[in-house]
C-alpha cells in the first residue's frame, strides 16, 4: 500500500517566513481531527520592543492540515508565548500548555479548544517571585488532565492538575538526594494510572500516580546493561538478576 498524501489546504498558505513558527507537540482526537502547537517567534530578548506575535495552530480535518493563527488574546503582556504539550481525549475537548514570559519571569499557560475555538483558561503559578513553565500534558478523559513542567528559578518539578471545572498545583513528594528536577513529559493509560518523566540532578526522573497521591520512583540503585537489570538492596547487599525473554 502506498503511503497517503496529506496536503496543507493553499488557502490559508503559511506564515510569513521572518515569523519563524514551529511545532513541537500533536495530538488526535481520532483519525479525522488532529491538532498541532508550538512556538511563533519565541527567542526574542527581554523587554525586546518587538510585539508578541500570534500563535499558530496545526488543525487537521477531512485529510488536509490548515494553518491557523489564534488572535493575540489580551491575557498576556508579553513578547513570548509558546505551547510545548496538547492533549485530545475527545474532538471537542483540546488541551495545550505552555508558557508565556512577561518581563523576566515566565508564567505557565494553559489553552483550551473546544472542537471551534481556543480560549485561556486559569492556571496557577506556585510561586509569583520565580520563573514557571508547563512542557507536556496528559488527559486521558475530558474532566482529567495531569500538566507537568518546572518552576525555573529554583528547578523544582511542577505537576498541576485539571478536575473538569478548575486548575490547581499538585503537592509533591521531596526528590530523595536532592532539590532540583524538571518534567519533561506525561503520559496517562488510565484516570488512576500516569507517569510523569524528567530529570533530577543529571540523573533519570520518573513520577507514577496511582488515582490518589503522586510518589517517585527510586531508580538509584537500578542498572540496566545488555537487557539485564541489576538491583541491588543496601539493606542485605542482595543482588537480583531479572533476564528479559527475547522476542
Amino acid at each position: 500500500m502506498s503511503p497517503r498524501m496529506v496536503r496543507v489546504s493553499p488557502a490559508l498558505g503559511p506564515p510569513k517566513a521572518s515569523q519563524d513558527p514551529n511545532f513541537s507537540a500533536v495530538s488526535c482526537a481520532n483519525i479525522q481531527m488532529c491538532l498541532a502547537v508550538g512556538s511563533q517567534g519565541y527567542y526574542l530578548p527581554l523587554h525586546s520592543p518587538v510585539k508578541s506575535r500570534p500563535l499558530t495552530i496545526g488543525q487537521y480535518s477531512q485529510g488536509v492540515w490548515h494553518l491557523r493563527t489564534l488572535p493575540n488574546i489580551r491575557y498576556w503582556p508579553t513578547t513570548a508565548a509558546e505551547l510545548a504539550g496538547i492533549s485530545c481525549p475527545g474532538p471537542s475537548g483540546c488541551f495545550a500548555v505552555g508558557f508565556t514570559v512577561t518581563g523576566q519571569w515566565s508564567r505557565t499557560l494553559v489553552m483550551h479548544f473546544n472542537g471551534v475555538k481556543w480560549s485561556v483558561m486559569h492556571s496557577p503559578s506556585p510561586d509569583a517571585s520565580a520563573s514557571d513553565l508547563l512542557s507536556a500534558i496528559a488527559c486521558p478523559a475530558v474532566s482529567e488532565c495531569f500538566a507537568v513542567g518546572s518552576t525555573e528559578n529554583r528547578k523544582l518539578p511542577l505537576i498541576e492538575h485539571f478536575n473538569g471545572v478548575s486548575w490547581s498545583v499538585v503537592t509533591l513528594p521531596t526528590l530523595a538526594g536532592s532539590s532540583r528536577g524538571q518534567l519533561l513529559g506525561v503520559a496517562c493509560p488510565g484516570v488512576s494510572q500516569c507517569y510523569a518523566v524528567g530529570v533530577s540532578s543529571r540523573r533519570p526522573l520518573i513520577g507514577h500516580y496511582d488515582g490518589s497521591m503522586w510518589r517517585w520512583i527510586d531508580l538509584s540503585e537500578t542498572v540496566v546493561r545488555n537487557n539485564v537489570s541489576i538491583r541491588s538492596t543496601r539493606s542485605t547487599r542482595k543482588v537480583f538478576l531479572a533476564f528479559k525473554q527475547a522476542r
